[in-house]
């Protein structure tokens, strides 16, 4: 069996009112190819703010894009 090792860097980044967290996923292949892909958390109105949250659901939410760029 071969065993292959990709590396995913994400940069995680909050607007000033902690409303919308965004994550950029940079998937870098042994071949030297870029992919990324971009993912929103937007935290419902009602809610206060913990940003921990959002992190954690933007950095997730690329997984879902990925497929599709």
């Amino acid at each position: 069996m071969e065993y292959k090792q990709w590396n995913v860097q994400i940069w995680i980044s909050e607007d000033d009112d902690d409303a919308l967290t965004t994550a950029t996923a940079v998937l870098f292949t042994p071949d030297g190819k870029r992919h990324e892909s971009v993912a929103h958390a937007r935290r419902n109105p009602g809610d206060r703010p913990v940003p921990g949250i959002g992190d954690e659901l933007a950095a997730g939410g690329h997984c879902r894009t990925w497929p599709r760029n």
